[in-house]
């Protein structure tokens, strides 16, 4: 069995997306040859910025090691000034220079205590790809760089800032064996700037996390809503087909949009004046195994995805295959969310407020006249994004980092 160190910033039981895709790498690559050791910083409950998940305490899938922040608060304490303005502005526990450096620090003590194979690393954050860089050339062991999430995703025109983390990005992953995104588009982008190999490793649901259910009925038909509210996410145009529908005189009231972790305030730019607001209900943010719970009960399932963005696919996306319930997908972005979607028969693309209407209509009546609304989605092409698969995907891509520096076994 080979091994792998996997490096990331933040870990469990912080609840956010980019998380799971860490651990369910750890969960499936043994079943493809490769044992992996997870290598992250300890979240708290007061160092997660809200993403803090009492029920993943425990839920580590392969052996992890976790390593704490140091605090630093003192403007005398090196590297004096700039470490002084860091902590003014940032949480001190994600001050990138602490997190940088207490990584480093684990890893090579791994890497010169036990044997690895190579090194996965995974951005958004940049100290897991410094890390990777830094310890790779000090002992030889080949690292791939997982870049899930680009500046270009929503930016078309990058800041200075920005531009800078561009150039630190690419720097640092010359001596990667190869990049591994999400979807196609991002690939492309990221291929014209460097000379490894770019892969497509998509995001993904992991099977065990829903088990079967038949779908029962309910007393509303719940249009469910999980995630944030930034980024181009915008559901006005479902608010404006429910305005139009009320206007008609259409009875419903039986329906209801419960949203998860989006607060009162965030939707009043989008609710002031509409005749829909009272079938709008913010809810607070669940937990992981509540969340999937409430998503296999719902009637239908809101993904509001980015119409504007390059190559990005909400994590939600796969949740949402996961938990096998219709997706209505608001406003479709004419690229991967909508030919996911196509591929999968998962769900439909409502671009304007009468196609989200006309969809709405066609779902109610069936809730109404059975009680729940059928999900027709192809099994087939959604089991191509489990995260086993993904571990499958990936298997070889670090294997081929072995191949290049002539240690494959």
């Amino acid at each position: 069995m080979k091994s792998v160190l996997l490096i990331t910033q933040y870990y469990y039981p912080s609840s956010a997306a980019g998380h799971h895709r860490v651990a369910k790498l750890g969960k499936y690559l043994p079943q493809f040859g490769w044992n992996p050791v997870v290598l992250c910083g300890r979240t708290t409950r007061e160092n997660s910025a809200g993403d803090y998940d009492p029920l993943l305490e425990n839920s580590d899938t392969c052996e992890t090691v976790r390593v704490s922040w140091p605090l630093r608060k003192s403007i005398f304490t090196p590297p004096g000034m700039l470490n002084y303005f860091l902590v003014s502005r940032l949480d001190p526990t994600r001050n990138p220079l602490w997190s940088y450096n207490a990584l480093k620090k684990q890893a090579l003590e791994l890497l010169r205590s036990r044997h690895f194979d190579a090194i996965w690393a995974t951005s958004p954050f940049l100290p897991p790809l410094r890390v990777a860089d830094y310890v790779s050339r000090k002992t030889g062991v080949p690292w791939v760089a997982d870049l899930r999430d680009i500046i270009h995703e929503l930016v078309a025109e990058p800041n200075m800032l920005q531009r800078w983390q561009i150039n630190q990005e690419t720097k640092l992953c010359r001596s990667a064996s190869s990049i591994i995104t999400v979807t196609q588009p991002l690939a492309d982008i990221l291929a014209a700037r460097h000379k490894v190999p770019v892969h497509v490793v998509s995001n993904g649901f992991d099977a065990d996390d829903f088990p079967a259910v038949a779908p029962q009925p309910g007393e509303y038909f719940d249009i469910v809503y999980c995630g944030w509210l930034y980024g181009g996410r915008d559901p006005s145009n479902l608010f404006t087909a429910l305005d139009t529908m009320l206007a008609q005189g259409e009875k419903l009231d039986k329906l209801r949009v419960p949203m998860y972790c989006v607060t009162e305030e965030e939707l009043k730019p989008y609710l002031q004046g509409r005749r829909c607001a009272s079938l709008v209900q913010p809810r607070a943010r669940l937990s992981l195994a509540e969340v999937l719970k409430v998503e296999q009960r719902a009637a239908v399932l809101l993904l509001l995805s980015h119409a504007n963005a390059i190559g990005i696919m909400p994590y939600k996306t796969f949740e949402y295959l996961g938990a096998r319930r219709p997706i209505l997908s608001v406003p479709g972005d004419h690229s991967v969310t909508d030919a996911l979607l196509d591929e999968t028969q998962a769900g439909v693309v409502g671009r304007t407020p009468e196609d989200v209407a006309r969809q709405i209509r066609s779902w109610y009546a069936e809730w109404q006249e059975t009680g729940s609304v059928a999900y027709r989605g192809l099994d087939s092409k959604i089991n191509q994004y489990t995260r086993k698969r993904q571990a499958e995907q990936t298997a070889p891509i670090l294997d081929s980092a072995l191949k290049l520096t002539g240690k494959s076994n």
